[in-house]
């Protein structure tokens, strides 16, 4: 048989400089990698970074140090955190398996830091105004008579309470006079 012809490669040798390729460098596009996977939180550190620069009121931007977005990002991604363990506990008691409103509004009210982080604050998807607490200027006029109708009604019940009190004691005043 003959003898077998060794292939010439197209490639030139690694370790020499070819005259035809255009860099000695690779071409590899390096891509960077977000403030969010870097710090290995959920929550976008981006939009917080663009919310903290927009903040100041007349939307002029403000300075914003590099690791202000990445603290306050982690901060709200625990804050959340906590409230949804919370509200787990809440849900336990319970045949449910999702979490509602009514679970969040009473954990917040049970678990005594996040009540005082979120001391006066108002969850306006469940939470109930007390129509006391509402000004008589939002009130339409039926509102306003219903609200004067609640007043006097709960006056009435607690004169009632009282009548009642006193006549009780009115009453145990007398059997103890007899017993004597």
């Amino acid at each position: 048989m003959g003898e077998v012809k060794a292939r010439k490669s197209k490639k030139p040798a690694s370790n020499v400089p070819s005259i035809m390729s255009k860099s000695t460098k690779s071409t590899k596009s390096t891509k960077t990698t977000p403030k969010k996977n870097k710090s290995g939180l959920i929550f976008p550190v981006s939009r917080i970074t663009t919310r903290l620069k927009t903040a100041k009121p007349g939307g002029k931007k403000m300075r914003v140090g590099g690791g202000a977005s990445t603290f306050v990002t982690g901060l709200l991604e625990f804050f959340a955190k906590e409230i949804v363990e919370a509200a787990c506990r809440e849900l336990i008691g319970t045949n449910r398996k999702r979490i509602q409103i009514e679970h969040v509004i009473a954990a917040v009210r049970r678990d005594d830091e996040i009540h005082k982080a979120l001391h006066g604050t108002r969850i306006l998807c469940g939470d109930k105004i007390p129509m006391s607490e509402i000004s008589a200027e939002i009130l339409t006029r039926e509102q306003k008579e219903a609200r004067e109708a609640a007043r006097e009604a709960a006056k009435a019940a607690r004169e009632a309470a009282r009548e009642e009190a006193g006549e009780k004691d009115d009453e145990d005043e007398e059997d103890e006079e007899t017993d004597e």
